[in-house]
């Protein structure tokens, strides 16, 4: 019985992996030859570029595949390579990804690494190396950084502004940005023309100006000087703190000063503090619909200082934004991850809070947004109220969480 339920377990875990593929592979692996064949047949119906023996040893070389089993083909014959379910789902999706216009190697581990599949750690380390440096040398070199003050204090410099507006702020280059991201021809030129208000123009410089500069308190009073109009309560929600503004601060620094956070924390970080980040830039989509949702609730209950009349539009907005996926894209999430490396505490605790709360959080704001009335017996009993918390079906993180066993998550950021 034992050995039978080993079984069904096995069949299941391959043809989930495959959509219930009616061949699944035998109980140690495809052979190479066969594997490519599969794989070409895939290709073919999906119009990807077909592969062969020699591509597929070149990808396992690079990182791009996992290494596989062996078996023996008797006594002098050697051995021949076995590729089981897993290394055939990574094939598919490095070749997914090369139809789709990644074919450079270090950006396909990277797309790999951040969606969870096995890239070799020292590969990833060398990755994130390549990925940050050359972009800390050229922002520095087209803002000719060298001939700004030395000392760079929360005021951006005249120069500074210059150099900003004239390579990063301009309308051609806000436009293309805007393009790149995803917005439409037409929609990214009324932003563009939109972003090129005094006040905003103001906000922004200070933000790029955050890049080089250590210093956010800057940003931090040109945000609520341009939001003085909107409600104290939005307000207060729109202008982000000293922790958050720090993934920012001295981004762009030159590595040769020995002081910018994010490449120290590429060489000399280890597998955990990637990892933790991984988890958080995994699940923040669960977190950021998560939070919106509780939010919306909040607000449409009147449990935050919010003007009655507006408050169906805002949480009607919060809602609407709840469903989307801002993290979906795989280039975001290791753009993300990289930000992280740049907040200083990460590097000391191997960003493990970020992983928790990634992973416990979400379980718990969804539970509070569907349980309101906690919120009404919260203002009357506060221990009831945290007696029914604790007596949700939550999991064990979250519950270690709540009962304090683990650190508590950061701050935004």
């Amino acid at each position: 019985m034992v050995a039978l339920g080993f079984l069904i377990v096995y069949y299941q875990s391959v043809t989930n992996g495959h959509g219930g593929d009616p061949n699944p592979p035998p109980l140690y692996g495809w052979s190479r030859s066969e594997i490519v064949e599969r794989a070409n047949r895939w290709a073919s119906r999906t119009g990807a570029e077909q592969v062969g023996d020699q591509t597929l040893l070149d990808w396992k070389k690079d990182g791009l595949l996992p290494k596989v089993g062996a078996r023996s083909l008797g006594r002098g014959k050697g051995t021949e390579g076995l590729w089981g379910a897993p290394a055939y789902r990574q094939l598919l999706r490095v070749m997914r990804l090369r139809h789709g216009g990644v074919h450079r190697r270090r950006d396909l581990r990277l797309r790999l690494w951040a969606e969870g599949y096995l890239v070799p750690w020292r590969r990833i380390r060398s990755d994130f190396q390549a990925l940050l440096g050359p972009a800390i040398t050229r922002s520095n070199r087209e803002l000719g950084t060298t001939r700004w003050p030395e000392a760079l204090g929360q005021d951006p410099p005249a120069l500074a502004s210059k150099s900003i507006g004239r390579h990063w702020l301009a309308p051609a280059s806000v436009r293309r940005g805007l393009i790149d991201a995803g917005l439409p021809p037409f929609l990214a030129e009324q932003v563009s023309a939109g972003l090129q208000r005094t006040e905003v123009q103001d906000v922004l410089t200070r933000y790029a100006y955050l890049f080089f500069s250590k210093d956010p308190s800057g940003l931090q009073a040109a945000i609520e000087r341009a939001t003085r109009g909107i409600p104290k309560s939005v307000r207060s929600a729109l202008v982000p703190d000293q922790d958050l503004l720090g993934l920012f601060a001295g981004f762009f620094t030159p590595p040769s000063t020995g002081e910018n956070r994010a490449w120290t924390a590429v060489r000399l970080g280890d597998e955990r503090l990637f990892s933790n980040l991984r988890d958080l830039t995994a699940n923040v989509d669960a977190l950021w619909s998560s939070t919106l949702r509780l939010g919306a609730v909040a607000v449409r209950g009147g449990y935050l200082e919010i003007p009655t009349w507006l408050r169906p539009l805002l949480a009607g907005g919060m809602e609407s934004l709840a469903t989307t996926k801002p993290m979906r894209n795989s280039e975001t999430r290791v753009v993300l991850a990289t930000l992280l490396l740049n907040r200083r505490q990460n590097l000391d605790d191997k960003a493990e809070p970020l992983g928790i709360l990634g992973r416990a959080v979400p379980p718990l704001l969804n539970w509070l947004a569907d349980h309101p009335d906690v919120f009404e017996s919260a203002e009357k009993d506060p221990d009831g109220a945290h007696r029914m918390v604790l007596a949700a079906p939550f999991g064990p993180e979250t519950m270690a969480l709540l009962r304090g066993e683990l650190s508590p998550p950061p701050r935004a950021g």
